[in-house]
């Protein structure tokens, strides 16, 4: 086996998004930390030069990672960065790699609510059992199953937050000993207005199509439609929507370089919050089915000024 290597720090991303967000922190730590960062995007885990095949968020990835004999090498670190909350690949490194302190940043906008709510609000069957094989693969590689939430939450010693709402607040009842540092993330960028309409999709929801019909129908015309970046547009119908845009990076990056329709929908998404948060000129209505368990979700995209608008 392979000599553990040991880092100061050790920070990992799995989106575009959160690209950016640890680019930001790492603005503001010293030069002389010796680090490791890894990339953790496309359902692949590349770290020191080498690309690993392993991917807890889905039930056949565990299944293909299971059969593969790859590992992570041994590392510890005296901090761990990461999101922790995101998917269950995050939760892995809780489990293979040795840390001393833990912390986390924002991945959007789940992570200051699971902090208010001191619980993650997706609790159904599927990611239940999602959780149980991707602990067994932790179980057999590892000797330790992935980490509960009210586990992580005792353990986490530092949350840098790009968003300005987030404070002790969120934070005092569910991990009160939790230390915030806001980050300098948000600048106002400069966003041209196109005559257009748009829509931004999280890659989930079921009422995908009754919301992009209410967007026609409102506007007069089609919208031009943002998938998630790992969404399978098949379900979509696509005579309501004048066509398909993936943008490469981040959609805020995106806009600000290609233009920003005028009109934007979509489903809660954090990428309407960044806009927002960024200056963009754009109208935004976001659609939503009520569920008790999201209220924290609607109250931080009201918080900032987004129309909500319920389909029942």
């Amino acid at each position: 086996m392979a000599a553990e290597k040991h880092f100061d720090t050790v920070y990992v991303f799995e989106t575009d998004f959160q690209k950016t967000v640890v680019e930001s922190l790492l603005k503001t730590r010293p030069q002389t930390e010796t680090r490791l960062i890894v990339d953790a995007r496309s359902g692949k885990i590349s770290l020191g030069g080498e690309e690993y095949q392993i991917n807890l968020n889905g039930i056949k990835p565990v299944l293909r990672s299971l059969r593969s004999r790859q590992t992570l090498p041994a590392i510890s670190a005296g901090e761990l960065v990461c999101t922790a909350f995101t998917g269950f690949n995050c939760r892995l490194f809780l489990t293979s790699i040795e840390y001393e302190k833990l912390s986390i940043y924002d991945d959007g906008t789940g992570t200051p609510v699971i902090l208010k709510d001191g619980r993650y609000v997706t609790r159904s069957v599927h990611n239940v059992v999602r959780y149980l094989f991707a602990s067994i693969y932790t179980l057999l590689r590892y000797g330790k199953a992935l980490p509960s939430d009210k586990r992580i939450l005792g353990r986490l010693d530092t949350y840098y937050s790009i968003y300005p709402f987030v404070d002790e607040r969120y934070t005092k009842e569910h991990a009160p000993q939790l230390r915030i540092v806001a980050l300098d993330y948000f600048h106002t960028r400069r966003y041209m207005l196109r005559d257009a309409v748009g829509y931004i999709s999280t890659g989930e929801s079921g009422m995908k199509n009754s919301a992009l019909a209410r967007a026609v129908a409102a506007q007069g015309r089609k919208p031009e439609y943002y998938p998630h970046p790992h969404e399978d547009v098949s379900a979509v119908d696509k005579a309501l929507i004048s066509g398909i845009i993936r943008p490469q990076g981040t959609i805020e990056s995106y806009f600000e370089e290609k233009g920003v329709p005028g009109r934007l929908y979509g489903e809660i998404s954090t990428a309407f919050l960044n806009l927002k948060l960024m200056g963009c000129p754009s109208k935004m209505t976001v659609f939503y089915k009520y569920d008790k368990a999201r209220q924290s979700y609607f109250d931080l995209f009201e918080t900032v000024g987004i129309e909500l608008e319920e389909i029942r």
